[in-house]
Parts: structure tokens; sequence; C-alpha cells
């Protein structure tokens, strides 16, 4: 099934969407085993808390539109799936960080995930109502 974002009208396959998300993933893994991540500073700190946020955002929107376009749960359950899956993910970086010995997990850091998270499920179920036909072809009623 092709998926149609509003208002870039760029079509992509299922599949391409899941190797993009997956690859996102991938790359978020590698941030979060990374040593030299960030700046330095207090700036630095404040920096590199409010980078969380549109890091989720855009997983959770990957999510979001992977399920949907897929086709195969109703509207509401892949929202649900979408979010389960977006904080397990915040958690499980966290909890990796919690046992590599150069870096240190954080309720700060999962704080700003929950916010990018939560912004992406906001602004994606307010577009998938206004523009229904330009996201997938999931009823958002269901």
């Amino acid at each position: 099934m092709d998926f149609k974002l509003f208002p870039l009208k760029i079509k992509l396959s299922s599949r391409t969407l899941i190797t993009i998300t997956i690859f996102y993933m991938v790359v978020i893994y590698f941030l979060t085993i990374s040593e030299k991540v960030g700046f330095p500073g207090e700036t630095g700190r404040l920096i590199n808390n409010v980078a969380h946020v549109p890091i989720f955002f855009i997983l959770t929107t990957l999510y979001l539109i992977c399920f949907n376009s897929l086709n195969l749960f109703s509207f509401k359950l892949s929202y649900l799936c979408s979010l389960f899956l977006a904080i397990i993910f915040s958690l499980l970086t966290e909890y990796l960080q919690s046992h590599i010995s150069y870096r240190t997990a954080s309720l700060m850091d999962t704080f700003f995930n929950f916010i990018g998270i939560i912004l992406a499920m906001t602004f994606y179920k307010k577009l998938f109502c206004q523009f229904p036909n330009n996201l997938t072809k999931v009823n958002p009623n269901k």
C-alpha cells in the first residue's frame, strides 16, 4: 500500500516506511551507546535534554505512519500500539544507558522523551482527523 503524507505528496510503500523507522531506531541506539554525544556545560545539558523532544517526536510519528500504512488495525489500535512502542523504546534507551559505564540514565531525559511522544501523538491525531485521505486509508472512527 502506498502512503501519502500531507502536504508533501510523497508516496512510500509500507516496506520503505518500516525500513526508515528501523534505521532511525538504530541511529537512536548508537546515539544512546556513544561516548561523545552532546554539548558540554550547563547550557549544553539543557540543549541535550531538549534534543530528546524532536528525536522522540520523529520516532513516534514514524511508528504512527507505519502502523496506519499497514492497515492491519483500526486507527485507535494503531495509535495505542505506536504509543506503547514509543514509551517502551524510550524506557529501554534510558535503561541501556544505566548499564553503560560512561553514560547515565536520567529521569529528565525520559521526561523530554515523553514530551516528544505526546506532541507527536497529539499532532498526528489532529492532522489525521483533519485530513484523513491525505495520510492513509485507515478510518480514524473505527
